[in-house]
């Protein structure tokens, strides 16, 4: 049945090739043009600078110096601590291809590894301040806002599903010495070239189907979900049409929010190619986010004040490929609702509790006593 299904899908994408070429050419131009002007551009010189950092040997010191404190925070290997900085600064999948290249050289363990994908692989702050904060919102603030969502969600959801106390993996190899300079930078330009590429075909190839999906169901859709459909498809994508979107700036502030917490499945796929080669599975770099529904509280805090609404409920996205594969979680909701002012009945106080603990220690000793005189 699987492979049926997988048949007549492939049928059908050459009868749109062969049907409506222009569509198609339309979503490559696109896509291109997207590449040209941002990816490329932001992306290939922070590659060949994070492979840098990795093949010289600096992730090492930086786990040296840092890695401490950056374990207490994440709850994770000293050595993860560079993958999370490196994916901060540089986007999907700078934090991905990070993470993979450390297992690779024996730094983590391939469980550490994985563990660190859900939270190493994040959106960049030159796409979260250049296309959402400049294009989107017109406004920093609102990019700093998305920005500091994200970091603390991740913060939140590595410390949430670890243990209390890092047990460190018992077999992971010692990493290899540093490379020479010309050595380490022609495999660097090479891996970055390489990732690029990779990025960029990926992108082009969810363009062309959104192109599909839009002469196909566009006219039936609303404005205001167009950002979500296309988003869940490619990124970029959803957050153009956000920014067509006539949504008031909270639910622009939540779809945003939404959008970079899932990534879209051409980020997911970049994401699974980044690590593949080094031989992780790389279901985790879909998750790493709790809060997709934060920059609503603020607005629902003052709407119940304000008596527009009686509550409120924040739902965290939750994950079927996580819950299914692994004991982890990162789906968290909650309610937020007016404080009715009633006071809670009194509850058991704490001399009670003692007396009720040594009531209880006393009748277990003279049962004990009694069974030994018998």
């Amino acid at each position: 049945m699987k492979k049926l299904f997988q048949a007549l899908a492939l049928l059908a994408a050459f009868v749109l090739l062969i049907a409506l070429p222009q569509a198609a050419a339309d979503g490559v131009r696109s896509a291109l043009t997207l590449c040209g002007r941002v990816i490329l551009p932001s992306l290939f010189p922070f590659f060949v600078c994070s492979n840098l950092f990795l093949l010289l040997g600096f992730s090492t010191r930086f786990s040296a110096r840092f890695g401490g404190a950056a374990a207490k925070l994440l709850r994770l290997p000293p050595a993860a601590g560079s993958a999370f900085l490196l994916g901060l600064l540089g986007g999907y999948p700078a934090g991905a291809q990070a993470a993979g290249t450390l297992y690779a050289r024996g730094e983590l363990s391939g469980l550490d590894a994985e563990r660190a994908l859900a939270v190493c692989n994040q959106a960049g702050p030159s796409f979260i301040f250049g296309v959402l904060g400049g294009a989107v919102f017109k406004s920093a603030a609102a990019g700093a806002f998305l920005y500091a969502v994200q970091i603390v969600s991740a913060v939140l959801v590595c410390r949430l599903t670890a243990k209390k106390q890092y047990a460190p993996a018992k077999a992971v190899a010692k990493p290899p010495q540093p490379e020479s300079f010309a050595a380490a930078f022609s495999e660097s330009v090479r891996r970055a070239g390489m990732s690029a590429i990779q990025i960029c075909m990926f992108i082009t190839v969810f363009s062309v189907l959104s192109c599909y999906f839009l002469l196909a169901a566009g006219r039936f859709l609303p404005p205001e979900a167009l950002p979500l459909v296309l988003g869940s498809l490619e990124l970029s994508a959803g957050c153009a049409a956000l920014a067509d979107c006539a949504l008031a700036l909270q639910w622009k502030l939540c779809i945003a929010s939404a959008l970079l917490s899932f990534g879209g499945v051409s980020v997911l796929a970049q994401s699974r190619a980044a690590v593949q080669e080094h031989g992780l599975t790389g279901w985790a770099p879909t998750q790493g986010h709790i809060p997709s529904g934060v920059p609503y509280i603020g607005f629902a805090r003052k709407e119940i004040l304000e008596g527009k609404i009686e509550k409120a409920m924040i739902i965290g996205k939750g994950s079927l490929f996580l819950g299914r594969m692994t004991n982890l979680f990162d789906g968290v909701s909650f309610v937020i609702q007016a404080n009715s002012g009633a006071e809670k009945a009194a509850g058991v106080s704490e001399e009670e509790i003692k007396k009720m603990i040594a009531k209880s220690m006393r009748e277990f000793a003279a049962a004990l006593l009694a069974s030994e005189e018998e």
